[in-house]
């Protein structure tokens, strides 16, 4: 079970995968698409990866260009489903986690089989009230939503009685880390761990552990440290794009209002972290991969920064991991990406005022 918010995030995820697998069908590359759409070739893949919603007429285009026009209606209705189903569930939850408890009730109550996978709390249909309050703060506090949280904890308790009652069966995983980890305080933890070894002898629940240390093979967790999801901080790629008088490429980012280096999260498709960092230089800037060098396969700079909310994307405050990596170019930037980037600068690396970053670009030979 996922929450709606999540469910949205993946919604949007499954309609890029259909805008892609329409894209490869008729034969275009997602470079080809973009030039025949007018478009700049990081909407393509902002589209494909669901970051970016697409509109209408992105929709018509995109099915016109690639001769599936017949898809278009579903296409439409899907996008329109998606954005409804985030825009109400945003509104349910500023009125009250109670209300947003109150909402999946329906949903548990007709579900007969619940399976089930986490690697960041206790499932909430295993967590104790003292737990879920510990949690319930946190979501209260860094959503801004109303402080409701003896109603909220109330329905999720009332909630667990499918544990006890009809015919529903229970399969849940996760991870040791989960056990280990404090939410609450040490008298909250003691508590959730007792009730879990009670939960787990009935009979209608299978309880897994994945205990730390276990060969993964491929069977990574779902939640880690390259996804965005992951709000304790995760990974990000950045670039460090030198020319041969010494100046640096800046980009002013529209949401953050902040001159940084081109960057940015991880896509499923990049192999390496420098093949991130470089496709993100390529969407936010228009500079040809092909006319960028990397001057090596180790980061210059690894920064830790901190990041504000954005509940317009339903992200709380959290921490970046850029690696950032250096590579020389004679280019100039060809077409700013519009929608995260207002300006660029090249400036000279002694106008870098963050070390030891200053100090290792003013190392780095020029010419």
């Amino acid at each position: 079970m996922s929450s709606p918010s999540s469910s949205v995030q993946e919604s949007r995820r499954a309609l890029g995968r259909r805008l892609r697998e329409i894209r490869k069908e008729s034969g275009l590359t997602g470079r080809e698409l973009a030039k025949r759409a007018g478009w700049h070739e990081s909407k393509c893949s902002r589209l494909e990866h669901g970051k970016t919603p697409p509109s209408d007429a992105d929709i018509r285009e995109w099915t016109r260009l690639c001769d599936a026009t017949e898809q278009v209606p579903d296409l439409i209705a899907t996008a329109r489903g998606i954005d409804g189903q985030y825009v109400e569930w945003r509104r349910m939850e500023q009125t009250g986690l109670k209300r947003a408890q109150e909402s999946v009730r329906p949903l548990f109550e007709r579900t007969r089989r619940f399976r089930t996978y986490q690697s960041w709390v206790v499932p909430g249909l295993l967590q104790t009230d003292a737990y879920t309050r510990a949690v319930l703060n946190t979501v209260s506090t860094l959503r801004d939503v109303p402080d409701d949280i003896d109603e909220a904890v109330a329905v999720r308790m009332d909630r667990q009685r499918i544990l006890h009652s009809g015919n529903h069966r229970f399969a849940m995983v996760i991870e040791e880390w989960v056990l280990r980890t404090v939410i609450g305080d040490a008298e909250t933890m003691a508590g959730q761990l007792g009730h879990l070894i009670t939960i787990a002898s009935l009979p209608s629940v299978s309880l897994g552990i994945i205990p730390l240390g276990l060969p993964r093979g491929v069977g990574w967790p779902v939640e880690s440290f390259a996804s965005r999801k992951e709000f304790r901080g995760h990974v990000t790629a950045g670039a460090l794009l030198l020319r041969a008088d010494g100046r640096v490429l800046l980009v002013e980012h529209k949401a953050l209002g902040k001159w940084l280096f081109p960057g940015g999260h991880l896509e499923e498709d990049d192999e390496t972290l420098m093949r991130a960092a470089l496709r993100e230089l390529a969407e936010e800037t228009g500079i040809d991969p092909g006319l960028v060098t990397p001057v090596s396969p180790i980061p210059l700079h690894i920064d830790v920064h901190p990041i504000p909310a954005n509940p317009a994307k339903d992200e709380p405050d959290h921490r970046h991991f850029d690696f950032r990596f250096l590579f020389r170019t004679a280019a100039d930037v060809a077409t700013l990406q519009a929608e995260e980037v207002l300006d660029y600068s090249w400036q000279f690396a002694d106008q870098v005022t963050a070390e030891p970053l200053r100090s290792r670009l003013l190392a780095v030979p020029t010419g």
